[in-house]
């Protein structure tokens, strides 16, 4: 599989009042995503509207789990409401729950919406300390995918910032021809990240002085007395 072994949650929104396809767009991303993955995978579904509910629980992607889950998508409906606050809650503890991840290993929430939200927290600097002061986002990275439409006015902001700070990605997805290469974009990402949390010290040789640029100071780069450790 293109991607590396770690936990995912799908997270979909379902919003009666969005773009009319969607749903339908979306089941089929899904379907066609959880075919690229094997039993060393583990993969979860969130969906959420005014609310948030895990539909499928992180599992290892078995052959049986596999029809379970698309049995799962098959069912979804609409509903209406775009709780953000919610959708970010119940994901990123759904998959720090997700069977045999072990500290570091990269976890990844894939986040859809078409709309800005209309129930809970709507600030996006509040919804970003949200993000930053809970226990339940360690190791997340969210891969946030807008989607616009002729109903469709979702907050790039909002989703540029969320990506950022969790140091994920956003992609902007113009109506349902935009879908592969925005998710293309996405899942690119995720699979050029192996581990988080690692820490390198770079110790020069006799004679060889290493300099702490400024602008590297807010990516946790710090001199120490043997040389600079990046974190």
């Amino acid at each position: 599989p293109p991607f590396p072994s770690d936990g995912w949650v799908f997270v979909h929104f379902l919003d009666a009042d969005g773009w009319s396809k969607v749903l339908d767009l979306m089941k089929q991303v899904v379907r066609r995503l959880v075919k690229f993955f094997g039993p060393e995978d583990v993969v979860g579904l969130v969906v959420y509207s005014a609310a948030a509910h895990v539909v499928f629980e992180p599992h290892h992607m078995t052959a049986d789990a596999k029809q379970a889950f698309e049995r799962t998508v098959g069912e979804l409906c609409m509903t209406s409401g775009t709780n953000i606050e919610a959708a970010l809650s119940v994901s990123c503890q759904a998959i720090q729950r997700a069977p045999g991840l072990r500290d570091g290993d990269p976890r990844y929430v894939l986040l859809l919406t078409d709309g800005v939200p209309s129930v809970g927290m709507n600030g996006i600097d509040q919804l970003v300390r949200y993000l930053g002061a809970n226990a339940w986002s360690k190791d997340v990275r969210l891969l946030c995918g807008g989607i616009a439409g002729k109903c469709a006015n979702y907050n790039p902001g909002l989703l540029q910032a969320l990506a950022q700070t969790s140091s994920g990605q956003f992609a902007h997805i113009q109506g349902e021809t935009g879908f592969a290469a925005a998710l293309g974009d996405l899942l690119g990402a995720a699979a050029s990240v192996l581990h988080t949390n690692v820490r390198v010290l770079i110790e020069p040789d006799d004679g060889v002085e290493l300099t702490l640029e400024r602008i590297f100071t807010s990516h946790g780069l710090t001199q120490t007395d043997r040389g600079i450790l990046i974190r």
